[in-house]
Parts: C-alpha cells; structure tokens; sequence
C-alpha cells in the first residue's frame, strides 16, 4: 500500500457504493443523499476500501454525468478489488463449478482470464482473454454462456462487450 493517497478531491466527488455494486450516491458530500443500506438490494453502502480505507472516486463535480455511474472494479489507492468486482468473480467462478463440461484447468483458464476482461479498458492481454473466454463458454455450453452473459455484462469493459455481444 502506497503511503500517499490518490487526491481526486479537486474534480471528484466520493461516490457511496454498496458491497453489491449498486452506486446510492454519486456525490456522497450531500449527507442528505446518502443512505447506510441500499435500497435496492439492502446491503451496506461504503464510501472507502475496506482495505486501505481510500476514498471511491465519485461523480465529477464541474461537469454534470450520470447520476449513478457504474463504480470503479478496483481501488485506486491499494489496487485491490472492490467488494461488488470480488462477488461477480466469486459468481462466475461457482457457474464454473457447475457446469459439468468444464474440468479443473478449464475453471483455473477462466479464473486468470477474468481481470483483463473486466479492466475499464483493455490491457495488454485483452484479446488473448477474449479468444479464451469464447473457447470456454462454447466448452461449457449455452446455459453456461447465458449465465456468465448475465452475471459479467456490466463488469465487462465496452470494448470486451462489444465483440463478445455484438
């Protein structure tokens, strides 16, 4: 963990975000928006890393957006992933394990596929990830496909959806 903390407090708000994703409030320097569950889903809202304690960066305060933007996969202070990133990687590895046309090396393929696949923008190894991504869905079958379909599209970056969903 790095000893200084990423200053964004100058353009951006602090966003509050529940431990399942749901962002409650983008601007969560309004008290009187913020909430201590989510409505949604009833679980408790953050507004920093349960490891390193940073701020969630928030909506951006000189120019108006999307009131509840999809939040940040990872911390921007620590680098670790946010509660909600670990839940729908922990999701897709228990599909994984039920789906019977896939074995032990299948699950582990997926498993170190997954983070270049969910960064905001691709990585170095973006297309390789997709190319093993598509083999292992056809492999697992379309009950298989459906399901990460369903449980990965808003973690997957628009460039990712855009040539696995065209």
């Amino acid at each position: 963990m790095s000893s200084s903390r990423v200053d964004f407090s100058p353009t951006h708000d602090v966003q509050q975000v529940c431990l399942n994703g749901h962002v409650t409030n983008n601007c969560s320097s309004d008290a009187s928006r913020n909430q201590n569950f989510c409505e949604i889903c009833g679980a408790k809202t953050i507004t920093t890393c349960q490891h390193c304690k940073g701020a969630i960066r928030g909506g951006h305060k000189y120019s108006p957006g999307p009131t509840h933007p999809r939040p940040d996969a990872y911390c921007l202070d620590c680098g670790r992933r946010f509660p909600w990133t670990e839940s729908q990687l922990a999701a897709v590895r228990a599909i994984a394990e039920e789906s019977e046309d896939l074995d032990a090396e299948d699950r582990e393929r997926l498993d170190a596929i997954l983070p270049d696949l969910i960064a905001k923008t691709e990585t170095p190894q973006t297309q390789l990830a997709i190319i093993k991504f598509k083999k292992l869905v056809k492999k697992g079958g379309s009950a298989f496909a459906e399901a990460l379909r369903k449980t990965l599209v808003d973690v997957f970056s628009e460039s990712v959806k855009k040539i696995l969903f065209p």
